[in-house]
């Protein structure tokens, strides 16, 4: 979860200027979702727009080796401020509804900037849903969610420790005695099946 939440934070890093070409501020806050803007007084206070990410993992079982492969559902919160209405009825409209409008706008340039980045440590992301929190106060607040595959292979780091019988340790040991005698050459004359 750590790769994913470095990455897209990472790469929207990059794309200040992208924002800035379109009169928009760059992202100046990006942290794990934790609530923050449902419960501000439990949280430190943040510069916006701001950008929180939110992810689950369903992850499918690979007995055979020591990798898994997983599907991603990552939410991207996307919070600004909230300058003005924009409301629009019979009676009338909301003088500064442009200006309030402006908000769909900047998520929909975080998307612009998230649909289709990869990294080596996540597959393509897609996005699957959009919607707004309406549980925030005085901030707009656009939730983007994609999906992605991802493979963890940090369990093959214990492979040599855990994973081994007795026997494979005696071949791998006996296969690295020949080799250092042998030299590297005749390495595959011995290797244990």
């Amino acid at each position: 979860m750590k790769k994913i939440y470095l990455a897209i934070m990472a790469h929207l890093k990059t794309l200040d200027a992208f924002f800035e070409e379109f009169s928009y501020s760059k992202i100046k806050y990006y942290d794990l979702f934790r609530g923050q803007y449902i419960y501000p007084e439990s949280h430190p206070a943040y510069d916006r727009p701001a950008v929180f990410i939110e992810m689950a993992i369903d992850w499918s079982d690979n007995q055979a080796n020591l990798s898994q492969q997983g599907t991603a559902t990552i939410r991207v919160h996307v919070v600004q401020d909230q300058y003005s209405d924009s409301f629009d009825y019979d009676a009338g409209a909301s003088a500064d509804k442009s200006t309030a409008l402006r908000v769909l706008d900047f998520a929909d340039l975080v998307h612009e900037a998230i649909h289709g980045f990869e990294s080596q440590s996540i597959g393509k992301l897609y996005r699957t849903r959009s919607l707004p929190d309406t549980g925030a106060d005085n901030e707009d607040v656009t939730i983007l969610e994609y999906t992605c595959q991802i493979i963890d292979d940090s369990t093959s780091r214990l492979n040599e420790y855990v994973h081994n019988d007795p026997t494979d340790v005696a071949l791998n040991i006996t296969n690295a005695l020949v080799k250092k005698i042998k030299g590297a050459d005749t390495e595959s004359k011995y290797q244990a099946p």
